[in-house]
């Protein structure tokens, strides 16, 4: 919440606005960046693929082998779901605190990171239910 007020229950959509806002600002300032500066000429990691929720969901397949890139390219570290649930905030500053649940992190195309944190948890869901896109991002990471 702001500094200057104080709440003592319920939702505060100013507050919400804030969070956000700050979240955005930390993601795609600090975290993104410095993810890509992470890379690897194979996807997944030591070994292992472990692709985004909605890809999971959509194809249950057990192994993802991991694919090799084209000579000069790279792949880059991502998050994987890195949605708003997985941001923790300081309640009182409403400053990213700490970014959680890495299972899907990996080295990945670029376009894998979806900006999932501008996403409201309606949004987010729909995105379980592109089925043109998650197959787009299937043919990203398979051989």
């Amino acid at each position: 919440m702001p500094l200057d007020q104080a709440h003592t229950t319920g939702h505060c959509p100013e507050c919400q606005k804030i969070a956000s806002e700050n979240t955005n600002i930390f993601i795609e300032t600090e975290v993104i960046p410095q993810l890509r500066l992470l890379r690897s000429n194979k996807t997944g990691l030591n070994g292992v693929v472990i692709p985004p929720p909605r890809i999971e969901q959509f194809d249950c397949r057990d192994v993802w082998p991991p694919k090799k890139s084209s000579k000069g390219e790279e792949y880059v570290f991502c998050h994987g779901d890195l949605t708003r649930s997985n941001v923790l905030l300081d309640p009182n500053t409403l400053m990213v605190k700490s970014i959680i649940d890495w299972e899907s992190a990996g080295f990945s195309p670029e376009e894998l990171e979806l900006s999932l944190w501008r996403l409201n948890y309606d949004e987010y869901m729909r995105t379980f239910e592109d089925t043109d896109k998650i197959k787009q991002e299937i043919e990203l990471i398979t051989a």
